[in-house]
């Protein structure tokens, strides 16, 4: 099944660059980016938690800085306020599915 944002060219008069991943662990998922003006996240899990942090350090569990996403939960910043850090995750088991644009 395909998300209808796939089906977008831009967003808000942004192009769209699509950022979604599989990770095994921690990882990075957008290096910092002083164009950007908004990024969308979905946890693509049917039994785990992901947890994202986006200003600039390492995504954890119950660390400041990191926000959960429960199974199929989804966060997108408010438009023109999303943070320029480097956006990171962290989610378990190996083969996590993260859905993931930004513009």
């Amino acid at each position: 099944m395909t998300s209808p944002l796939a089906e977008l060219v831009t967003y808000g008069g942004e192009t769209l660059t699509d950022r979604s991943a599989t990770i095994a662990g921690v990882g990075a998922l957008m290096a910092a980016n002083n164009y950007r003006r908004g990024f969308f996240i979905q946890n693509i899990n049917a039994t785990t938690d992901l947890w994202v942090n986006f200003l600039g350090g390492t995504a954890a569990a119950g660390t400041p800085g990191s926000i959960r996403l429960g199974p199929y939960d989804a966060y997108e910043s408010p438009w023109g306020g999303a943070s320029l850090a480097a956006i990171s995750v962290s989610g378990a088991p190996a083969g996590h599915i993260i859905t993931a644009w930004e513009y």
